[in-house]
């Protein structure tokens, strides 16, 4: 399935082979949203450094990418096994690419109760790979993400915090954790 997937993207496949299934799932994915128009160089992260580099304002992270990639590491290999064949299936059958658009489309008109429903139907699924996406790689990180923010907040400073838009949603988003411990956030 995954050499079909190579060859319909004119994909060279060895690369491919020598990745751990967490990586070549993500890979799939992160392909899959450049093929829908999604480009890292365009993203707003990627904008948002820009402009702090521009203007010499310190970029910080609430987490780093090690960080990030030991959740993968971390897995039990059935579990990083269950991730990527729900990447392949999503390739497959075009639900990555409606997963990001409704994503992007939600996040671009505002639309909090959007993300809230696609996060909701997301925590409904039951495959081990979605349920390690959602609680582990979504979820799982919001404590210590929360952790930092009032971190940084206690510094005095004016910060821009940003984060993914699947980050903000639900009753376990950063926005309803922050605002259980008392904090005022508004959309803008």
């Amino acid at each position: 399935r995954i050499e079909a997937i190579a060859e319909r993207n004119q994909l060279e496949t060895t690369p491919l082979w020598r990745m751990k299934p967490w990586m070549l799932g993500n890979v799939l994915a992160l392909f899959e949203a450049a093929q829908a128009g999604y480009m890292p160089a365009l993203s707003v992260e990627a904008y948002l450094t820009r402009i702090a580099k521009q203007n010499s304002k310190p970029v910080l992270e609430l987490e780093s990418i090690e960080q990030q990639f030991e959740l993968f590491e971390r897995a039990p290999f059935a579990t990083q096994v269950a991730f990527l064949e729900d990447a392949v299936k999503a390739v497959e059958t075009n639900g990555a690419r409606r997963e990001i658009n409704r994503i992007a489309q939600a996040w671009e008109t505002g639309d909090a109760a959007a993300l809230d429903r696609l996060m909701a139907e997301m925590r409904a699924q039951t495959s081990v790979g979605a349920r390690f996406t959602v609680d582990t790689i979504l979820l799982g990180r919001h404590p210590a993400m929360v952790r930092r923010i009032e971190a940084l907040m206690a510094e005095g400073r004016n910060n821009l915090i940003a984060v993914g838009s699947l980050h903000l949603a639900g009753p376990d988003g950063l926005v309803a954790m922050l605002r259980a411990r008392g904090y005022t956030v508004t959309a803008l």
